[in-house]
């Protein structure tokens, strides 16, 4: 899914973090996290 903000992006990483509680990560939950995070550099970097 192409990003179209920057608050869902953010909000990508925020629930990944929720998921993954502090504890060992979650494979799904680094997904969110590594999917927020490259939709903010597209954001942020974009032309």
């Amino acid at each position: 899914m192409a990003p179209t903000s920057i608050e869902g992006a953010l909000a990508k990483v925020e629930l990944g973090i929720k998921v993954q509680g502090p504890f060992d990560w979650r494979d799904h939950a680094l997904e969110l996290l590594e999917v927020g995070v490259a939709d903010l550099r597209k954001l942020v970097l974009a032309p």
